[in-house]
Formats: structure tokens, sequence, C-alpha cells
């Protein structure tokens, strides 16, 4: 993909982005999260046999908010080793491959 059409599947994080997560958050309706980055997120190593990000925020989702959110799922797409440019070469099979038919990832 080129820089430009990651922009264009990219919604750009800022503070109304927030409102949009704490309504799907807020909500009864099932939701898809894709976590993904570097070996950090991807967690085989760095983690020292701890939960990753994706566990926590999952954990988070499915406990902690007091929801029937038990049907959300979250995935870590996160891999060892990956760079931006990674990212950006594989944007479409690491997160748009995973968004639901008619959401915007």
């Amino acid at each position: 993909m080129t820089e430009q059409q990651v922009a264009a599947q990219s919604v750009r994080v800022d503070l109304a982005d927030f409102g949009r997560i704490s309504t799907i958050l807020n909500s009864g309706t099932p939701a898809s999260w894709a976590v993904t980055g570097d070996s950090i997120t991807h967690g085989a190593l760095w983690t020292n046999g701890w939960r990753i990000y994706a566990e926590h925020f999952q954990e988070r989702i499915r406990w902690e908010l007091g929801k029937p959110k038990n049907s959300d799922f979250v995935l870590d797409t996160g891999v060892s080793g990956s760079t931006t440019n990674d990212l950006r070469a594989r944007f479409t099979e690491r997160v748009v491959a995973f968004s639901l038919p008619g959401s915007s990832p």
C-alpha cells in the first residue's frame, strides 16, 4: 500500500476517537479489536511470560467494565521484529482484514 492508501484506511487518533471508543465499549453490541505492533505487542519474548497488552485489554472489556461483553473479540496481530514500514506494507492483512463488514478500521 502507498502512504496515501494507508492514510485513507486509517482513522486519525485524536480526542474524537475517545468518544467513539467509549460508545463501542459501553454498548451491548459485540465488537472486534485488532491490536498490532512489534515484538512488544506480540509479547513472545519481552513480556517474560507475563500477559500482553491484548490480554490486559480483553480482561478490561470482559470483566472490569461490568458489561456482558464476553462476545468481543480481541486479536493480537503484533509481529516480532516488525517496523513501521512493515506495518504500512501489511496494514490490510494485519488490521483491515479483521474489520467487520460495514465498519471502518
